[in-house]
């Protein structure tokens, strides 16, 4: 069993969802801050690329940003 210091609620919501997944909690909670880390660097990386600048609008870096989020869920 996980030993965490996560409320009960928190703990059981992510219990219901491991299971409907078919992983264990510890496996879930590693695949979450796996995606949120992968989606950072994402983000982080599109932020301080300077060759996007004038290439590309804003728009289209916030699509491209939101494209990668729907990728990961």
């Amino acid at each position: 069993m996980l030993q965490c210091g996560l409320k009960s609620d928190t703990k059981r919501m992510l219990s219901d969802r491991a299971t409907q997944k078919g992983v264990s909690l510890k496996r879930y909670i590693e695949l979450i801050l796996e995606s949120v880390a992968d989606e950072q660097e994402d983000e982080i990386l599109l932020e301080l690329s300077a060759e996007t600048e004038g290439i590309i609008s804003g728009q289209e870096k916030s699509d491209f940003v939101n494209m990668l989020h729907t990728l990961r869920l």
